[in-house]
Formats: C-alpha cells, structure tokens, sequence
C-alpha cells in the first residue's frame, strides 16, 4: 500500500514538474518580443487552441448558439474570436512582469468617482467582474486606485499556480484563495480596501443559487451577496474591452442596489441575479471578450430551487 501510494505521489510530482515547464516556457516565449509581436503570437496561440480542442470548440460554439441566438456560422465566428482574445489575454498576462508600465499606459480607466464615492462609506468596497476582455489587466489597473485582493481558487498544480502568483504579485495585484476566507474578507472590508470577485462561473451546489443568465437558470455563488448584505461593503461593477486599436477601456460602474425586501434568501437570491444580470450586459455588448469555453451551464435548478429574477 505505502509503495503504491509513493509511486502515485512520484507520478503527481512529475506531471506537476512538466506542467509547470511547459507553462514557463510558454509564458517565456511570449514574454521576450516587442509589445505587438508578443500579442499577434498570443493571438496565434488562440487559433491553435481553437484548432485543435475540438472539445472546447463544441462547447464554445453551443453556448454561444443558445445564450446569443446566433446561427451555426455567426457561433463560429464569435468562439474563434473567443479564442483569439484568450490568446492575447495570456501574452499580456505573460508581460505583467516586466512589461507594466507599458501594458498599464494601453489602458483607459473610466468612472474612478463612483471608487472614490465608495470608500468614502468606510465599509470598503466590493469589485464585481467576469472573466471578461482582459480581467488580469484590469485588476492591474485598478489596484493603482486601491489596494485590491481579488478572491481565486487554487490550481491543483502547486508549481503553476506560484508562478502565476508571481506574475499577479509584480503587477500589484494580490488574490485570497476562496476556501476559508471569510475572515480575510472581513479585514480587508474593515482596512477600507477592495475585493476583487468574478462571479460567471458554475458554482458547487453548497455555494450556489440559480439566477437567469443570457436566457437559462445558472448556478452562481452566493457568497457575493452574502457578504455585501452582512458588510453593508458597496459592490461596483468593473470591466475592460479590447480596443481594434489594442488599447482597452476599462470602467468603474456605479453601486448594484442590492434587495431590500424579502427574507435573506430572498434578499440574497434576488442581489445575485442582480450582480449577474451587470455581467450579461457586458457578454452581450462584447460577446466575442467573454470565456465561451467554460461550462456556466453544467448544472440545473433541482425541483425545489428557485430561480432568482432581478
């Protein structure tokens, strides 16, 4: 048994090893070249992915079909672009390091009123966002208003996911792993400081409520609205887009009201659709800068869930 466990242990250790070699190479390679150069390859890099993960491409393609109500070719063309912009997003995150400053200058920030009407409360402040034009940058961008900890999962790869923290961490950015971070939250909320939390994925049945998005029921956290609603901490919609010029605009929204009638439930479901229903808004306004790939369909309401409207 204890030799089993060993020699499955070695193989983790191994594939961990060459999956972080492969990610520095990567990450390097698109790192070394002029600032054009380095996002035409990202750009190429996207095309390939979109080549050859057919997998992905399918889903892709289906989620846009059914979301936007697009025909079979308008589908194609949007997850290609999808793709694409993937592509570009990784080469500038790949530039975080040592191309700052210039990344930084090729991004135009709107709304910084509604940040600094914010933080006048003194309860901090909530920054809503998706996985949407280029979500690293823009993290980037708005810790140079306010020091921002954005919330993140831990990838199951130890070494990949350092060296991503590295490059989060020279931009100014910081993130808190989402398992046990509440009494993170809460201090950071206390300092008057921001939190960063992208609220377009799937979500596990002990974190989720069902909430409209682009036309289906989809399980989204909670824990947004929770904390918001405890805190009184108001919660601003951020996002970015990606210029044809290659520049990106970049914008603070003002405060999401959030319910005011109803049980925490309800208070709590109703908030969320809200939150939800600002990410739509962007999707459908840029559809080709959101991340197709993922399945924020995956699950379904079970009989007895409601499915929260804003």
């Amino acid at each position: 048994m204890g030799n089993a466990e060993d020699n499955r242990g070695a193989r983790r250790r191994l594939k961990h090893r060459v999956e972080h070699a492969v990610v520095s190479r990567l990450l390097g390679s698109l790192a070394s070249p002029p600032l054009h150069q380095a996002l035409e390859r990202g750009a190429r890099l996207g095309r390939l992915w979109h080549a050859l993960d057919r997998s992905h491409r399918r889903l892709a393609e289906r989620n846009i079909g059914v979301g936007l109500g697009l025909d079979p070719q308008s589908s194609a063309r949007v997850a290609r672009a999808c793709f694409e912009n993937i592509g570009r997003t990784i080469a500038e995150f790949a530039l975080l390091g040592n191309r700052l400053e210039e990344l930084l200058a090729r991004v135009d920030l709107e709304g910084v009123e509604h940040l600094h009407a914010a933080l006048a409360g003194g309860s901090g402040v909530f920054l809503l966002t998706g996985h949407c034009g280029n979500w690293e940058l823009l993290s980037a961008r708005i810790s140079r208003e306010l020091p921002v900890t954005g919330l993140a999962r831990s990838m199951a790869n130890p070494l990949v996911d350092a060296a991503i923290e590295a490059r989060r961490s020279a931009a100014g950015a910081r993130t808190m792993n989402t398992r046990d971070a509440a009494r993170g939250i809460l201090q950071l909320l206390r300092r008057g400081e921001g939190v960063g939390i992208l609220l377009d994925q799937n979500a596990l049945r002990n974190e989720r409520v069902f909430v409209p998005f682009l036309g289906r029921p989809a399980a989204t956290n909670f824990g947004l609205a929770m904390f918001a609603l405890k805190t009184g901490a108001p919660v601003l919609p951020v996002f970015s887009a990606r210029g044809p010029d290659g520049r990106h605009r970049a914008w603070i929204g003002a405060p999401i009201p959030l319910a005011e009638s109803g049980d925490r439930a309800a208070r709590i479901g109703v908030s969320t659709a809200r939150f939800t229903a600002a990410i739509e808004a962007y999707v459908r306004r840029y559809p080709e800068q959101w991340f197709w790939v993922h399945n924020r369909w995956k699950r379904t309401p079970d009989p007895d869930e409601p499915v929260w409207q804003p």
